[in-house]
């Protein structure tokens, strides 16, 4: 007993220093951008969004009043009036906040069902305007409030008689005679309730990452659940291309420019320049005189100093230049380019000089650097860096510092010439521009999926990154990431920090480009590609910059170095403890091995699915012990508590990385694999004492849930989960394996463990909102897996006559993937047969929907063909 006293001790110091070491040499990155995004006039109302707090239900507070905090953001659209929020007392005095952002007005009203309302409001151009956070606080004393607008007060009174039985909405409200449909166009965060002196009750800090279930979000002090219905985050466009705008261009290859000031997208064909701009969201068409120099690639740009467009061809020393005020180009005939195709381009505003890198044409990839001095020279000067960099094209250039680029990647040949073993190039170049010399910062080791570059890139020094679009170069149907790369690293690797943009890739004859837009700080991807009847299509997508990644620990060199020396002495008196304890702990006999989930044969596995799950949903607010990754990542400790708010990001993927390595490979890990994974850009003593911290906090973390143990063996981690431990993938994995044993040696299907299997795996898809490199192989198996049995049961004769059993299929098929065709034809065709017709072709009208949603393009497949 004393030893063990004294092992718990030991563990608790060791903890604690290495707590302190972490605090003074690792933080987190944390982004700013969040809140929940309300959904107003532009969808119809069963589509709008509402906040509830305390799900409806009356909040008590003090009799002296209280204090209501949040911070709220305005959007323009076509109509801007709506409801920011409604107080409500004993479902009869009221309290509203109306917004009209097109007269920059907030409107306070105060009433009840027995006497007439007042209202005041703040019309301030200067303080209420569009697309900026502001503050707002409340304060309502007994018989007035007082209304903070940023910054600015109003004072009314109000008829409340008590704050007992208070109801607070946000947005849409259903709530009897206080009904209303009309939500203003807004975004709310950091949204708080705190006493008159200043304490706090309740906090919604609305960032998504805050202790979330299905439409409930939970406010982290006393778990308040507040209702989001129709929500979106802000945080999402961090992590989700936004589609902003596709049109037809009267050309098979258009040429592409961006103003970043105003935030103007100029596409011109032979004929037409449209201009689209992201401000205000309009597309305007016009028709000039003459022509740019046209090519399969961009040879066209903006120029800020002439506030005109630019367009060049290193074949001709004189510029082509559009004038806007006669809508021609200086270049009257139609030139067409068929060399130097894909180059790269920089125009260097400081010194108003243009230069180009590389490029494809006539088999054969450019090295030349060309030059064009706008001010002096008048004509393009060559410098060839074949010798310093491997001729190339389909690569992504982007500004380091001044007179200095980085060029990444590509497709070309170290001769330059097309037939001599072309391949795709996975490095990184610092061209300075003043030497014309090149120096290879990194070059990564080969990968099985080969990719390419989008022409630019986004260089950002602040956090030693390149962002690029990459995208296959082998397939036709392909799909375009924004991808991270660390400029100055021992370990490069590419690492994806977006959601995918399909993409035709046609070689020369397709086209995308990345830009950064500072006015709104997003990130553009416009993709430019081939259509019909020689025409072209364009569109553009958007990403809020930073885009959001997972979490990373890193160093901190500067801290004082006391808890350095604090530390060295701890760690040195718990060696000595630890010695002695070991020594004393031979003679203590070793307790029996414990039974845990992971040694169990596949029928034990069987047994310990818990034999209530019958229903065909799990209700996750009645368990204990229990993991939850399918339909999102939640966890309930041994007193059924949700404690998934106490997983940090990083030890959250941890917790998963570990777990699911020891379910699917049960032999888990090495050391290498999880520093490589978690910790790639540290050295590897800062690597290892991130990885014991971090795992010394998820051993702790974990024993909460229950019987879980988190162990080093043979060289490898590994976390064991105990009988009394519930986790809906293990048990999925279990059945789906018994599923196919059966299939295999011709048994009958148990149609019994079918219902399981398809009850656990109903929410979905495997951890659908944790985007991250390593996850995806994860996410990929489990969907083939459970997609590729099921529909191969259905076919089954015991299960094809079941219309139950063959509609609860399709129905987890398509919670994990919507647009999966076999099992909508199967969907459409059972509704077709059991004379619900006009049911199968809704199912099939809204597949058409999502497939057009998710892929931009319309099924090639008809509802005849489904159903026939």
């Amino acid at each position: 007993m004393i030893f063990h006293r004294l092992h718990q001790i030991i563990i608790l110091l060791i903890y604690l220093s290495l707590s302190a070491t972490s605090y003074g040499y690792t933080f987190e990155h944390k982004i700013e951008n969040y809140g929940l995004t309300f959904a107003a006039h532009t969808v119809d109302q069963d589509h709008r969004t509402s906040l509830i707090l305390n799900s409806g239900k009356g909040i008590s507070f003090p009799a002296e009043g209280f204090i209501m905090n949040f911070d709220i953001k305005l959007r323009q659209e076509l109509y801007t009036y709506g409801y920011i929020l409604r107080v409500i007392s004993h479902n009869d005095q009221n309290l509203d906040l109306v917004s009209y952002l097109y007269d920059s007005k907030i409107s306070i009203i105060s009433g009840s069902s027995h006497e007439k309302s007042q209202m005041v409001y703040l019309a301030d151009s200067m303080l209420i305007r569009k697309d900026q956070w502001m503050p707002i606080q409340i304060q309502f004393f007994p018989n007035s409030a007082k209304i903070k607008i940023n910054g600015k007060n109003i004072y009314l009174s109000h008829s409340f008689r008590d704050f007992n039985d208070v109801q607070i909405i946000f947005g849409a409200s259903n709530l009897g005679r206080f009904f209303s449909g009309d939500v203003a166009p807004m975004s709310i965060r950091n949204l708080s309730l705190q006493s008159l002196q200043g304490k706090t009750f309740y906090y919604w800090k609305l960032d998504r990452s805050s202790k979330t279930t299905n439409n409930f979000v939970y406010d982290s002090i006393s778990d308040l659940p507040a209702y989001v219905k129709n929500g979106k985050w802000e945080i999402d466009k961090h992590y989700h291309w936004q589609r902003v705008t596709s049109f037809e261009i009267d050309y098979k290859n258009p040429q592409l420019a961006f103003d970043e000031i105003k935030g103007n997208f100029f596409v011109a064909s032979d004929k037409k320049l449209y201009t689209y701009n992201v401000n205000n969201k309009t597309l305007d068409t016009l028709s000039f005189k003459g022509a740019p120099f046209l090519g399969v690639s961009s040879q066209m740009l903006f120029h800020p100093l002439k506030k005109t467009l630019l367009s060049y061809n290193i074949y001709h020393n004189k510029l082509n230049w559009f004038n806007p005020t006669t809508s021609s180009w200086s270049v009257n005939q139609k030139i067409t380019v068929d060399d130097n195709q894909h180059h790269n381009r920089f125009f260097d505003k400081d010194h108003d000089k243009l230069y180009l890198y590389g490029g494809y044409g006539r088999h054969q990839y450019s090295g030349a650097l060309y030059e064009y001095n706008l001010k002096d020279n008048f004509k393009w000067s060559q410098m060839n860096l074949d010798t310093l960099i491997s001729p190339r094209y389909l690569s992504a250039l982007g500004k380091y510092s001044d007179n200095k680029l980085l060029v990444l990647g590509g497709y070309g040949s170290h001769s330059g010439k097309q037939e001599d073993f072309p391949q795709n190039f996975y490095d990184l170049y610092l061209l300075n521009l003043n030497t014309g010399t090149c120096k290879k910062l990194w070059e990564m080791n080969h990968t099985d999926e080969h990719f390419v570059m989008g022409n630019s890139a986004i260089v950002d020094t602040l956090t030693n990154s390149i962002y690029a679009l990459t995208y296959r170069n082998d397939c036709y149907n392909t799909a375009i990431y924004l991808s991270q790369f660390l400029i100055k690293t021992n370990r490069p690797i590419r690492q994806i920090v977006s959601d995918s943009i399909l993409y035709k890739f046609r070689d020369i004859y397709s086209y995308c480009d990345l830009f950064y837009h500072p006015n709104d700080t997003s990130l553009y991807a416009v993709i430019l590609e081939p259509s019909k009847n020689e025409s072209s299509l364009c569109r553009i997508y958007k990403l809020a910059f930073p885009p959001l990644i997972p979490t990373k620990t890193s160093n901190i060199e500067n801290k004082s170095d006391k808890w350095g020396y604090l530390t060295g002495i701890t760690i040195f008196i718990l060696i000595l403890l630890m010695l002695h304890w070991r020594k004393k702990r031979q003679q203590v006999k070793k307790l029996p091995e414990t039974k845990t989930l992971n040694n169990l044969s596949l029928a034990e596995k069987l047994e310990h699915i818990p034999l209530e799950i019958t229903t065909q949903k799990i209700n996750r607010k009645e368990v204990k012990s229990t993991i939850f990754l399918v339909g999102g990542f939640q966890v309930f400790d041994s007193l059924g508590q949700d404690i998934t708010g106490d997983f940090t990001p990083t030890l959250k993927h941890l917790f998963l990385f570990l777990l699911l390595n020891s379910i699917k490979n049960e032999k888990g890990v090495t050391s290498q694999r999880l520093d490589e994974t978690f910790w790639f850009d540290m050295s590897k003593t800062s690597a290892a004492n991130n990885r014991s911290v971090n795992i010394r906090k998820l051993r702790l973390l974990a024993s909460k849930i229950g019987d879980i143990t988190i162990i080093h063996k043979n060289g490898y981690w590994f976390l064991e989960l105990g009988t009394n431990v519930t986790c809906d993938y293990y048990h999925i994995s279990a059945l789906l394996e018994d599923l196919k044993n059966r299939k295999q040696e011709n048994l009958s299907i148990d149609k019994e463990k079918l219902e399981l299997l398809l009850t656990w795996s109903s929410p979905g898809s495997l951890l659908p909102n944790i985007n991250i490199e390593w996850l995806d192989e994860y996410k990929s198996d489990y969907y083939v897996n459970i997609t590729d049995t099921l529909l191969e049961i259905a076919t089954l004769d015991s299960i094809k006559d079941d219309p139950r059993l063959l509609f609860r299929i399709v129905d987890v098929i398509l919670a994990i993937d919507c647009i999966d065709e076999d099992a909508i034809r199967l969907k459409c065709t059972l509704l077709y047969k059991m004379g619900h017709k006009g049911l199968s072709k809704q199912c099939y009208d809204k597949f058409c929907s999502d497939y057009e949603r998710i892929l931009n393009t319309p099924p090639e497949f008809s509802y005849e063909e489904f159903v026939r």
